[in-house]
């Protein structure tokens, strides 16, 4: 038995805190998890922002146009979850379905 499974065995979890695109592609996050019994991951936002940007894919979580979508997007979701009525048109289905789900739970309705 290996050193990291008896480390689980007595109860201590085995986190890794050093993500990066490589090891999430290439199966070595697989392996650490069968084959050193890791448990967890962990990171730093920004540093795990920065570990897996992907400049050929142009992934940028931080990017400003993003975050300035995003907040639109989320006021008016506020908006139309604040109202009475079902979800506006012109949402992703999913949206939908969730938004739908939040406004029967609230309203105490199981449409």
């Amino acid at each position: 038995m290996n050193a990291t499974r008896q480390l689980q065995d007595l109860g201590q979890s085995l986190w890794l805190d050093n993500i990066t695109r490589g090891i999430l592609d290439d199966g070595t996050l697989e392996r650490y998890i069968s084959e050193l019994s890791v448990t967890g991951l962990t990171s730093n936002p920004s540093i795990f922002d920065h570990a897996i940007k992907d400049d050929d894919w142009g992934i940028d979580s931080f990017d400003q146009w993003g975050v300035e979508l995003g907040k639109a997007l989320a006021q008016r979701i506020g908006g139309e979850l604040q109202g009475s009525g079902p979800p506006a048109e012109g949402h992703d289905s999913s949206t939908t379905t969730l938004m739908r789900r939040y406004l029967q739970s609230r309203n105490g309705s199981a449409r």
